[in-house]
């Protein structure tokens, strides 16, 4: 068991190392690309959306499909067949081909990685919801590590050649071959729980809603700082990118640290990802000040702190998940969280660049993206309680 447990927890990781290469690293290499293509310059960003947009379309199938997939397919099926066409579509990209080939390729990346996402969380509720917050937290290790790795891996790969971006396909299918395998290793042979309640419809209780929305807060905000940082350090305090660099690798450190410290605990996890999200927020307005005054050393602490609490809320988050919802709903559970942070992510760089974009200041962007992403976690709040109270007895006179 312990030999299977630690496989597993391998999988994860170098899974979710790979995405975040595969995102930030095709960032990089997608000029070189899209040039030795002979395809206009507006048509980077399509390299890597066409990947993004058809892993977030993947996951609402899957969720309108929910009911056949958990009565016909199990979470070990469904992540082998995830990575497996998530290395399909990285040999299409790899070898030599035109433009179409190489988004097709893309598109299958991006159903692949959607069936892998979900069925690597799926089956860690399936098969370990006993020790869920180890296998999240080699997860974050993983995703933490490929953010710092794939920028420069990609700055590397772009500088081989014409055709060397195609080095990065072929890479993400080494790792994509190597984590089926660990992930076969220590699934075969286990049998999960699904079964119990099969038929039952599943519904978005308000405490789940609450709890997806606590999340999509932690991303949008997590990732409004990074792309706020990155922005206004450059372009408004002219600096080094290096800088910039640098407090990423602190961020992910500071993300390792809070998920490690999160895996410590197997209980009280709604009241973490509480108060994850209210130091965040701290932390977040700390983060402008230091941008306002231009004191971009003190930025430092900001940003590590920002990275430990999307450590914490990430493991804590979804070990509530894993601990409260009923075996027959994981893969729904998985999809509405995975979907929410995606939401939240986007909710986050938009936020940002648009009120930018019109010119704003520090303040008033700081306040708009604090009132985006946490209203909608107080108003379902709001809600909870008011329910909970008018069900409650009247008291006799």
């Amino acid at each position: 068991m312990n030999r299977k447990f630690a496989l597993f927890n391998l999988s994860l990781f170098l899974m979710e190392a790979v995405f975040a290469i595969e995102v930030t690293a095709s960032i990089v290499i997608a000029p070189g690309a899209i040039r030795s293509l002979g395809l206009p310059q507006e048509s980077a960003g399509w390299i890597v959306n066409s990947y993004l947009y058809m892993a977030f379309s993947c996951m609402a199938l899957v969720y309108a499909a929910r009911r056949f997939v958990v009565r016909y397919i199990s979470a070990a099926k469904v992540f082998y067949i995830g990575i497996w066409l998530f290395v399909a579509g990285n040999l299409m990209c790899w070898i030599p081909g035109g433009a179409s080939q190489l988004f097709t390729g893309r598109i299958i990346q991006g159903i692949g990685g959607a069936l892998a996402m979900t069925g690597e969380l799926w089956a860690a509720c399936e098969y370990y919801r006993e020790k869920i917050t180890i296998p999240l937290f080699w997860a974050e290790c993983g995703s933490a590590i490929g953010v710092v790795i794939g920028p420069a891996l990609g700055g590397f790969i772009a500088s081989i050649g014409s055709e060397g971006w195609r080095i990065l396909f072929m890479l993400n299918a080494v790792i994509g071959i190597a984590t089926v395998l660990g992930a076969w290793a220590a699934l075969r042979g286990r049998t999960g729980t699904k079964e119990a309640g099969i038929d039952e419809p599943f519904r978005l209780s308000g405490w789940f809603v609450w709890l997806v929305l606590i999340q999509c807060a932690v991303a949008a905000l997590t990732v409004g700082a990074e792309f706020l940082m990155s922005d206004y350090i450059q372009v408004k305090l002219n600096q080094s990118s290096r800088f910039v660099g640098l407090l990423a690798v602190l961020a992910s450190i500071g993300s390792i640290a809070g998920s490690k410290w999160m895996a410590q605990y197997n209980r009280s996890f709604v009241k973490y990802a509480q108060i994850s999200l209210g130091v965040l927020i701290v932390v977040h307005i700390g983060l402008v000040a230091t941008l306002f005054w231009a004191n971009i050393f003190l930025a430092i602490l900001p940003i590590l702190f920002i990275g430990i609490c999307m450590g914490v809320a990430n493991v804590a988050t979804y070990a509530e998940i894993a601990e409260k919802v009923k075996p027959a709903f994981f893969l729904p559970a998985t999809l509405v969280y995975l979907i929410a942070m995606q939401i939240g992510n986007a909710v986050g760089v938009q936020t940002v660049s648009l009120t930018e974009g019109r010119g704003w200041t520090l303040l008033m962007t700081e306040i708009i993206t604090i009132l985006v992403t946490l209203v909608p976690v107080l108003l379902v709040l709001g809600i909870i309680r008011f329910r909970k109270r008018s069900l409650q007895p009247a008291d006799p006179a």
